[in-house]
């Protein structure tokens, strides 16, 4: 709890509560003056023991009360006054102007509004630190100063344009790739599986009698003997691929929350999170790219966090659906099944997309520098690297700037780091010279299937 003190000033209209706080009062002005007035005649008192020096002292305090600017800031023509005096006569001029002031109640909270902001940023979850800090600065990092850079980023590459740029997708794959399957084409086998499954169907209002094999008596204990829904797999249902989903986070508003979405939880790619994706149901770690449609060489950027407010493709090692199909997901726990009281948290709803092995997703990391001189549209850089060899490492890789430069390295200058760029214009030096670097990302293999 913050001590509040209630105090009335008179100010001018349209003055706000913050300008008004500032406003020192007349009593408040003349109480601090008399205070300290008292405190310098004790200090010369103590210090002084001769007749002298008494006199001295109250010679200086005669002359300190005469000038108290009481009753200057009481006058109507001092700057300071803005009221009315009680003690002298008021004339029909000085009530006009009235209407110029108004009464503001000033409450001093000792900063509680400043300090309480502090100590929720204080306070703040690391994780949604480092989200909030992704989204107002995506990908940036520093370079290390302990090892080369060459070393530290010695698994990502440049591109000089993300969309067109070639990206060999059967280039270093991992081992996971050998147990998925990919298509050819999708939307054939889709259709071909679907008139397929024409033939064996059984018409609707028909009584069926269904045969389960293979069923342990522990799981027919647990089944619910009101209702028990049947899933029949298409063709090519049961394999595996990469799978990719359309989501989106709503916003943190209140009839988000109140549709049961928990716009709070922080989802970072490869958080464990539990996809209902149509009928079936499983916990996966899956990563998010960008929704964007890819160029020519299939490249999307890959993103560390789920961010409310847009839309973001999530993909994973998971069966082969075909869509369209809903999707959503729920926060990941490490209790499979929930009880009506503890209800799971909504995460992201979205659509499923089709299943592609070789969509790229590229992780990208931006090394920045900051110009030391310049002339005309040659600068010379610093901060980027700290060591000639790196900045011959990663000379043929294109420099822009946050203003919208473009340039390259020309050379490296002394030891310390610093290098010679060439623009397509001339820099300002409040602008910030950037580098971007990819590499290729994969999901994870971490599939639980389980059934509801």
């Amino acid at each position: 709890m913050t001590s509040s003190k209630r105090k009335v000033i008179r100010v001018p209209k349209g003055t706000s509560d913050y300008q008004a706080a500032w406003i020192i009062d007349t009593d408040e002005e003349e109480s601090n003056l008399g205070t300290s007035k008292a405190l310098t005649v004790v200090d010369d008192e103590s210090l002084n023991d001769s007749n002298n020096d008494e006199e001295a002292t109250i010679m200086m305090e005669d002359d300190y009360e005469e000038q108290v600017p009481g009753d200057d800031l009481k006058s109507h023509s001092h700057p300071l006054w803005m009221g009315k005096d009680t003690n002298s006569v008021v004339d029909d001029e000085t009530d006009d102007n009235d209407d110029d002031y108004e009464d503001v109640d000033v409450t001093s909270e000792s900063g509680s509004h400043f300090s309480s902001k502090m100590e929720t940023d204080e306070n703040q979850n690391p994780r949604a630190k480092a989200a909030q800090e992704d989204l107002e600065f995506p990908d940036e990092v520093d370079t290390p100063r302990n090892m080369d850079a060459r070393v530290r980023f010695q698994k990502y590459r440049g591109l000089k344009s993300f969309r067109t740029s070639p990206w060999d997708p059967c280039e270093s794959l991992p081992v996971d790739y050998e147990r998925i399957f990919q298509f050819k084409d999708f939307k054939r086998t889709k259709f071909k599986s679907l008139k397929l499954s024409l033939n064996g169907t059984v018409a609707v209002g028909s009584r069926v009698t269904v045969w389960i094999d293979r069923v342990s008596k522990e799981v027919y204990d647990k089944l619910n003997p009101n209702a028990l829904t049947v899933f029949a797999l298409l063709r090519h249902e049961q394999k595996f691929s990469v799978i990719h989903f359309a989501l989106a986070r709503p916003s943190s508003s209140a009839e988000d929350k109140d549709d049961g979405y928990n716009s709070d939880v922080v989802v970072k790619s490869k958080d464990p999170m539990i996809v209902f994706s149509g009928f079936r149901r499983y916990v996966a770690q899956p990563i998010y790219s960008t929704d964007t449609r890819g160029g020519t060489n299939n490249v999307h950027k890959f993103e560390r966090y789920l961010q409310p407010g847009r839309t973001s493709v999530a993909s994973l090692y998971g069966p082969v659906t075909y869509g369209p199909g809903p999707v959503m997901m729920f926060k990941g726990d490490e209790e499979v099944r929930w009880t009506n009281d503890a209800p799971p948290s909504l995460v992201a709803t979205g659509t499923l997309l089709d299943p592609d092995p070789t969509r790229i997703i590229a992780k990208r990391i931006i090394l920045t520098g900051h110009p030391f001189k310049i002339h005309r549209r040659s600068a010379v850089i610093r901060f980027m690297f700290h060591n000639p060899s790196d900045i011959a490492w990663f000379r043929p890789i294109q420099l822009y700037t946050k203003f919208g430069r473009v340039g390259h390295i020309k050379e490296s200058l002394g030891t310390k780091g610093h290098m010679k760029c060439i623009f397509d214009g001339v820099l300002t030096q409040q602008d910030t010279i950037c580098m971007a670097l990819y590499k290729r990302v994969f999901p994870r293999w971490e599939l639980k299937m389980y059934s509801a």
